[in-house]
């Protein structure tokens, strides 16, 4: 019985570091472009407006 209730522990251990993991690899991506100087939400505009043929931020632009 005591090796059944170990076996319910790790098997969702894996799953909370792929999380934590991917939380960290996020949050350094983020760190670092804003550390370029690249805004997150220029990119998500430019990003959008490539797939969207150009017409996704256009309200957003002009109030810059």
């Amino acid at each position: 019985m005591k090796k059944a209730l170990g076996l319910k522990f790790y098997n969702g251990q894996g799953l909370v570091e792929y999380v934590l993991l991917l939380t960290l690899l996020v949050i350094g991506v983020i760190l670092a472009m804003s550390l370029a100087g690249v805004s997150v939400s220029d990119l998500y505009c430019s990003a959008a407006n490539a797939i969207g043929g150009g017409k996704a931020c256009d309200e957003q632009q002009t109030n810059c």
